[in-house]
């Protein structure tokens, strides 16, 4: 399919560029029509959710993950994932939905190896910055908890354990031991 011009394609990604939501719906119906793996190299939701990105259209971005379930980890032709279009352009509501609802991947890299956060600090969206490095600092936080979590129960088994163990390493009662 062609990326411009009169095929239903085009009209997907401008639509999506330009944030018309009611055009984004119609084009993908007619792109349904015409795609027999919706997931192969036809498949145009990934780059219509990137457009929609660059073009700052929260409203887009959440349509297309929602509703027509593009992939938040796929990337256009350069290698950027709508997280990293959204925090190169500053666009920090389509950003903020990516991270706290769609649960983009903060570590994923374009093809210069750069991060969305490289990519907001590089063009200085200090907000945009801001918004992927707290997100990052409450991810780190809750896995440390959950780690703290799966510490705690590990050794409440440990202790429960215990008396067991101490039984089957030293002889006594060997018979329960054994099963």
């Amino acid at each position: 399919a062609a990326r411009g011009g009169s095929r239903p394609t085009g009209k997907l990604l401008g639509a999506a560029m330009r944030g018309d939501l009611s055009a984004v719906k119609k084009y993908l119906m007619v792109e349904s029509e015409h795609i027999r793996d919706p997931e192969g190299p036809n498949d145009f939701r990934p780059i219509a959710l990137v457009m929609g990105a660059c073009g700052g259209h929260v409203e887009v971005v959440q349509y297309m993950v929602e509703q027509a379930k593009a992939d938040v980890e796929s990337t256009d032709w350069y290698g950027y994932t709508a997280l990293a279009r959204g925090a190169s352009l500053g666009n920090l509501e389509v950003v903020r939905y990516l991270v706290e609802h769609a649960k983009a991947n903060l570590e994923t890299t374009n093809k210069n190896g750069e991060t969305a956060a490289d990519l907001a600090r590089m063009w200085s969206h200090t907000d945009t910055l801001e918004c992927i490095q707290e997100h990052r600092e409450r991810i780190l936080i809750e896995r440390t908890q959950s780690t703290t979590r799966t510490l705690g129960r590990d050794l409440e088994s440990l202790h429960m354990l215990h008396p067991m163990i101490l039984t089957c390493t030293y002889g006594q009662e060997i018979s329960s031991c054994d099963g």
